[in-house]
């Protein structure tokens, strides 16, 4: 009797046109395609930002009639669908560290920061990355 011949195949995954906050989010280089917001007691900017297919974040500046932070770096975490970044805070002129988690169904992440005002008790603030 004749032995079958099958071969394995790897299972195809077809390609994910969007970003890691999921297929509503096209990625762009140097176009804004997300919008990050930060956000305390003393603080409340709007910073434009492209993410690109490989979930690569590129500030570009203030959201039109916003105020922009400082030093802002964000990063999404593929494997972990986290997000993680810091800017420096305005009350205080340190790095502050910020992380939060994305929502790929509504194309969003969340997340918080804490930092120590100068000659104050602790205070937390907010990061919302929405799509444009």
């Amino acid at each position: 009797m004749a032995a079958s011949s099958r071969t394995a195949t790897k299972p195809t995954t077809p390609a994910n046109a969007g970003t890691v906050l999921g297929a509503g989010v096209p990625g762009a280089t140097n176009t804004a395609n997300i919008e990050i917001a930060l956000s305390d007691s003393a603080l409340d900017t709007n910073n434009d930002a492209s993410l690109d297919a490989r979930s690569k974040v590129t500030v570009l500046g203030a959201t039109a009639g916003q105020t922009a932070a400082t030093a802002l770096k964000a990063t999404f975490v593929t494997g972990k669908v986290g997000l993680n970044g810091s800017f420096m805070h305005p009350a205080n002129n340190k790095r502050v560290k910020f992380a939060g988690a994305v929502f790929q169904k509504t194309n969003s992440a969340f997340g918080h920061f804490l930092y120590l005002p100068t000659g104050a008790t602790g205070e937390s603030g907010a990061v919302t990355v929405i799509k444009k």
